[in-house]
């Protein structure tokens, strides 16, 4: 026996109309980190992790953060690393923190040179953790991204200092 159908039976099935926009995955072609379906988002805007304001900062600086909206635009921002946390603000007076997350079990990843789009920064890295979001930044000589990705690493493994 057949299912019952919602339409009438004098009325013929219509074919889906077009679709007048591009899927959201089709934005941008060649994306240099890979998009990660977030189970835990830590620290952006309001829900940003509290810092310690007498925590002296390990590092400091300059870096470009892949923005997590649809555009995957870069963002300059300031990104202050204090204990196991990675701080970013929009600017160098750290008044109000942008975002953050703890460094503990993410692995930090150098990407290797590959010729990329315009306004994209020459020497990236990642910061990755299963189930959370993956952070894809940019620094802006070979001299600063090996010093982050140090200074990262050895807060995202604590117990192998």
């Amino acid at each position: 026996m057949a299912a019952p159908s919602l339409l009438p039976a004098s009325q013929p099935t219509r074919p889906a109309p077009p679709r007048t926009r591009p899927p959201r995955n089709a934005i941008a072609p060649a994306q240099p980190c890979r998009a990660v379906p977030r189970v835990h988002a830590f620290g952006k805007g309001g829900q940003a992790l509290r810092r310690d304001p007498r925590a002296p900062p390990t590092m400091r600086g300059w870096l470009r953060k892949q923005d997590s909206s649809g555009l995957r635009l870069w963002k300059r921002r300031w990104f202050v690393l204090v204990d196991l946390c990675l701080y970013y603000y929009r600017d160098s007076s750290e008044q109000r923190v942008r975002g953050g997350l703890p460094l503990p079990g993410y692995e930090i990843r150098v990407l290797p040179p590959a010729p990329r789009a315009p306004h994209t920064p020459q020497f990236l890295f990642t910061a990755e953790h299963p189930g959370m979001r993956t952070y894809c930044l940019g620094a802006e000589t070979p001299e600063e991204l090996n010093a982050w990705v140090c200074a990262l690493r050895r807060g995202a493994s604590p117990l192998s200092r």
